[in-house]
Formats: C-alpha cells, structure tokens, sequence
C-alpha cells in the first residue's frame, strides 16, 4: 500500500515592517470591517510590526499573563502576553528584545 502523504498547512502571516515606537504612537488605527486593523508605516499597511528596543520593566502575574515594557529611544510601549506567562522569563530588565508583534 502507497505511503499517503501528509500535507502541511502554514498559516499565511502578514510582513512584519520595521518600525519605531514613534511611528506607532503617532499613526493612527484603521479598522476595516472584522479586521485587527493595521497602522499606516512609510505607504504601507502594517498589521504586525518589527521593533528592536530595551526592555525597560516585566511582570509576571501568575499563569496565563505577563507583561513588559520596552523603548528603543523614539518613546515607550507597553506589551502583554495573556496565552504565554513565560513570555518574558528569559530576559531581564536593560537587555535588548527583538519584538514581532500585532
């Protein structure tokens, strides 16, 4: 009997743009009907982001959440993580992150 092949689906992810937290700060949402919506960086569409930053501040609250603060010198941005607590247990506050992110 023929081996049956299995077929592998990858889930299609949208270009992560390089960005400053400037540019994400002052850009402004658009939301389009049931989208996340995507910021306007340099003409483009961005609905997931690129950012090279310090970490500036973690936390980690029990299971399921963590967050963190970062800024790369252009200003400061919050993240959270709600699915992964250990998100940012490998990193300590003054090391540089590279973040990708929606």
């Amino acid at each position: 009997m023929p081996e049956l092949q299995q077929e592998r689906q990858f889930q299609k992810r949208d270009v992560a743009y390089k960005a400053r937290i400037s540019d994400i700060l002052d850009g402004s949402l658009i939301k389009e009907g049931l989208s996340a919506g995507y910021i306007k960086l340099n003409g483009a569409n961005a609905s997931r982001v690129n950012i090279i930053a310090t970490l500036v501040y973690k936390i980690e609250q029990g299971q399921g959440y963590a967050g963190a603060v970062i800024d790369d010198g252009t200003g400061r941005i919050s993240l959270r993580s709600f699915e992964n607590s250990a998100a940012f247990s490998k990193v300590d506050v003054g090391d540089a992150v590279l973040v990708v992110c929606r």
